[in-house]
């Protein structure tokens, strides 16, 4: 073995995740909101381990709302990318991209929406001022083009059905006993819609 001869992408790998946990913790506002998430790791080959790998993959997602925030997020993820890789003199090439937009609710969009799901459901169930939350959503770009307002529907508490995960967890069930409430809802919805 000669590992003093190979360019180590495992180090450029450990390094630049780690980089990335600080990025928003030390460069992003503190009124801002920002994330950067690691998901996929791929080097190697499982059936030749004592193999330092000639190519490595990192994939991830990153999230902020405003512009300036991307921008610093966009320059930096290439500048450590690049500043890691050199350390032990490989390369590296990096693909940014914006999945969606921040999602906007507009004002009246969103009175006829709670409307509706208050005659689903009791009022103190219909949350109207919920939190600002980071989730990718492709219905932004809709909202660009017409009115429109983001809800959720409930899908119970952390574990009251089969496999009790979270969305984006491996154990997530989807609770079907919600699906007449969001039928509902949308019966709900055309009708408040139509009303004259």
């Amino acid at each position: 073995m000669s590992p003093h001869l190979a360019t180590d992408l495992t180090l450029v790998q450990a390094g630049f995740i780690q980089s990335l946990q600080s990025l928003v913790a030390r460069e992003v506002p503190p009124h801002e909101t920002a994330i950067v998430s690691v998901g996929y790791l791929n080097a190697g080959a499982p059936t030749a381990m004592n193999v330092m790998p000639s190519k490595l993959q990192v994939s991830g997602t990153m999230r902020a709302f405003q512009g300036e925030v991307q921008t610093l997020l966009e320059t930096r993820i290439r500048q450590l990318a690049e500043a890691h890789a050199a350390l032990v003199g490989a390369s590296a090439k990096t693909k940014l991209w914006w999945n969606t937009v921040p999602v906007d609710n507009h004002a009246k969009a969103v009175e006829i929406a709670l409307n509706s799901a208050r005659k689903v459901v009791d009022a103190s169930q219909v949350h109207a001022n919920h939190e600002t939350v980071t989730a990718g959503e492709d219905f932004a770009y809709m909202m660009r083009e017409r009115p429109g307002a983001f809800m959720f529907l409930g899908n119970g508490p952390e574990g009251s059905h089969t496999g009790g995960g979270n969305l984006h967890m491996p154990n997530y069930d989807f609770n079907d006993n919600a699906l007449p409430y969001g039928i509902a809802y949308w019966l709900a919805l055309v009708e408040e819609e139509l009303a004259p």
